[in-house]
């Protein structure tokens, strides 16, 4: 999708929309495993990708009122904090500018986390400035080749 287009969001907002109506009453905007790159329109309205991802999640927030809304990041874990959690301006700005009713979903250290620390929890609290919400990504299986199967 492109994160500045009218159409695309219209478009969104109009699939969000019929499954509200089906009775949906919360919501998950998952920006995980996603090219980081963006249009140059894009980079044109926004100042990052951060911003454009939360521009999008505030509009449907807005748009759909949801019981409950959750939001995925693309960087999700600690491994895929670029350059690292403590000094992600990717995190620091979704924390900043989502919607403070909007819950950001950690997977802890890796995409599939054994073990979650304290301290990785308080790093990640600090720089989003709000507490997340732990997701147990036990059922990912697209990215180890050799570990597990499951069926």
């Amino acid at each position: 999708m492109s994160y500045s287009s009218d159409s695309d969001m219209s478009a969104l907002k109009k699939k969000l929309d019929q499954v509200a109506r089906l009775g949906c009453c919360s919501f998950a905007f998952l920006f995980d495993d996603i090219p980081t790159g963006m249009s140059a329109e894009d980079e044109n309205a926004f100042d990052s990708f951060a911003h454009a991802q939360a521009a999008v999640a505030n509009a449907l927030i807005s748009h759909l009122m949801p019981k409950r809304a959750l939001f995925c990041p693309t960087e999700y874990c600690s491994t895929r904090a670029v350059p690292c959690v403590a000094d992600s301006a990717y995190l620091r700005t979704l924390g900043a500018e989502l919607d403070s009713r909007v819950q950001i979903m950690w997977t802890g250290p890796d995409v599939v986390s054994r073990t979650i620390s304290t301290d990785n929890i308080i790093e990640l609290t600090s720089v989003l400035g709000r507490k997340p919400v732990l997701w147990d990504n036990i059922h990912a299986n697209d990215y180890e080749v050799n570990c597990r199967a499951f069926m």
